[in-house]
């Protein structure tokens, strides 16, 4: 005999997986401002109940070019990661 959680019921040590895009309008204090694009994997275990861990890791990249005497090449990676509680309605429509 197989016991099978109903559907309202949540599942324990599933992932899920999400890949998303990030772009990010950065401001310089002359003024001047600029686009850097980039995306991030995000990894969601519930690990019990409605409590779980989330990690998100994000790269942007851009290149800034000043007239004729070129640019610099600017990259940010951030990582995050933590607890997560995740609150569900008791109300569905």
């Amino acid at each position: 005999m197989s016991i099978r959680p109903s559907p309202t019921e949540e599942t324990t040590g599933s992932i899920d997986v999400a890949v998303v895009n990030n772009p990010l309008m950065a401001n310089v204090v002359g003024g001047n401002g600029f686009w850097m694009q980039g995306g991030s994997l995000q990894f969601h275990s519930q690990l019990w109940q409605r409590l779980g861990a989330v990690a998100d890791v994000s790269g942007l990249h851009t290149a800034i070019t000043s007239g004729s005497s070129g640019g610099a090449r600017l990259d940010m990676v951030i990582a995050s990661f933590g607890p997560r509680y995740t609150w569900k309605s008791t109300h569905r429509r």
